[in-house]
């Protein structure tokens, strides 16, 4: 799992290295807190004073609801898959620039899917 501290540094050499869209995909993230939140927060805020475009993807469960619930769907750039997002992007520099070449995005990849899942067991009383 990726923390806040390793976000932030992603986002922050991302852009250094002249990075301007960067992919954030959340598809195996079953859990998000305020902290999370809070971190995809400060690097959308760092990506958009940088020029740049942050796109989170694939966005689930859990993590998708805390989302809705706080209203941040409407900050964020969201989309269904990092393809999707680099369709967004490219047609975003189009307008910017009329650049058509392709375009390369940064993406932080998804943790691994768990080799195994047991649900919980059910207490019995």
């Amino acid at each position: 799992a990726i923390d806040s501290v390793s976000l932030a540094t992603w986002v922050s050499e991302s852009l250094d290295n002249g990075s301007k869209y960067l992919a954030i995909d959340l598809q195996y993230v079953s859990f998000m807190d305020s902290r999370g939140l809070g971190a995809l927060v400060l690097v959308h805020n760092r990506v958009e004073k940088a020029g740049g475009m942050l796109g989170i993807c694939a966005v689930t469960g859990q993590a998708g609801m805390l989302l809705e619930l706080t209203s941040m769907r409407n900050l964020f750039h969201v989309y269904e898959s990092v393809s999707a997002f680099k369709v967004a992007a490219h047609q975003h520099r189009t307008e910017e620039s009329g650049n058509q070449s392709p375009i390369d995005v940064e993406r932080i990849p998804p943790p691994a899917p768990p080799k195994s899942f047991s649900p919980p067991t059910p207490l019995s009383m």
